[in-house]
């Protein structure tokens, strides 16, 4: 299937089991994704994203694999008791799908954006988003209804979206 972006997004989602199957994730595995030229940019949060998924529970930690798209830091790949997968920079479109698609839920930890396009992106490809409540990210992550958003700059919060949607299956597929 060839996939055309529209507006500069991938325009269709594909099915989530053999996305994962085409990138590697194991099977049964939840996946967690997050995408930034790098961590270490505190515009986009890693330092916040790292609390989040460091107060997430053991057991959740075992069944989700953290996709990450971009530059990833060796901070992302030792993230205790996460099995991390990096597909560093995509710039095709189907690659972006798969790995959007792939996702059972998208995190953006963002300090300050205005409209991510990879907010856009993951709504393209039919993927639930947790984020905080800054900027234009509200007019995407609109809370219940396309993801969680977090209270501003707590990263309590965003883990407990985090954990809120990964352990709603039903929910995540309504969103």
């Amino acid at each position: 299937v060839e996939l055309r972006a529209r507006n500069g997004l991938p325009t269709r989602p594909l099915d989530r089991e053999e996305s994962k199957h085409a990138l590697g994730v194991p099977k049964g595995k939840m996946v967690l994704m997050f995408a930034a030229q790098s961590l270490k940019d505190p515009r986009k949060g890693g330092d916040l994203l790292l609390k989040a998924l460091g107060g997430l529970p053991a057991s959740l930690r075992r069944d989700v694999t953290l996709l990450t798209i971009g530059h990833a830091d060796e901070a992302m790949a030792a993230v205790e008791g996460f099995e991390a997968l990096n597909l560093g920079y995509l710039g095709g479109d189907r690659m972006k799908c798969l790995a959007y698609t792939a996702a059972d839920v998208f995190v953006l930890p963002t300090r300050s954006d205005s409209l991510p396009v990879v907010l856009q992106e993951s709504m393209a490809c039919g993927t639930p988003m947790v984020s905080f409540d800054v900027g234009g990210v509200p007019e995407l992550v609109r809370h219940g209804i396309t993801g969680y958003l977090a209270r501003e700059g707590d990263h309590h919060d965003l883990s407990a979206g985090i954990a809120a949607l990964l352990g709603d299956p039903s929910g995540r597929c309504r969103m």
